[in-house]
């Protein structure tokens, strides 16, 4: 169930009024473009941003070599490049919360930006929360277990989403 709903709401940033990236390397410039878009319309803030796990991975890679080796073993550089060589994990770029997401397909890397929150881009509506219910199957000789709830998903506004069509290859 948290896979499905995972993915429907990852579906709406298809429907972003733009699409950044091109299939091209994530960078901070597509990330700065995105923020700029949104800010633009302008969309409320917060804004988050949901890559993949190897988008993730080139915007790593555009932080690895300003970390000086001299400083990092101390860590005496407490800024933002330590950070990620400590933790894996970006968090925050431009004020915008960075969400890793492997639930992203990596043929066509959609990830994106959009406005959460209230009046943010995507709509997330449960009408019934999970729940479990059995189900006797006497053929089976067993009782099967049943997760049941009902949501619906959707967008806002579609110039309140920013696509990232940017590549999402597995590391080689």
């Amino acid at each position: 169930m948290e896979l499905k709903r995972d993915q429907d709401l990852l579906g709406q940033l298809a429907d972003g009024g733009t699409d950044l990236g091109a299939a091209g390397t994530a960078t901070l410039g597509f990330l700065a473009a995105a923020y700029a878009t949104l800010a633009g319309v302008p969309a409320p803030k917060p804004y988050v941003c949901v890559l993949h796990p190897y988008q993730i991975l080139d915007l790593v890679d555009i932080f690895t070599p300003l970390v000086s080796t001299a400083t990092y073993p101390t860590g005496s550089g407490g800024g933002l490049e330590d950070d990620i060589l400590r933790n894996y994990m970006v968090g925050r770029l431009f004020g915008v919360d960075i969400i890793e997401e492997g639930n992203i397909g990596t043929t066509n890397g959609d990830g994106g930006m959009f406005s959460r929150g209230e009046g943010g881009g995507i709509i997330l509506a449960t009408a019934k929360d999970w729940g479990v219910e059995t189900q006797r199957d006497a053929s089976l000789r067993a009782d099967e277990v049943n997760v049941v709830g009902e949501w619906g998903v959707g967008e806002y506004l579609a110039s309140y989403i920013v696509e990232l069509s940017i590549n999402c290859t597995a590391p080689a």
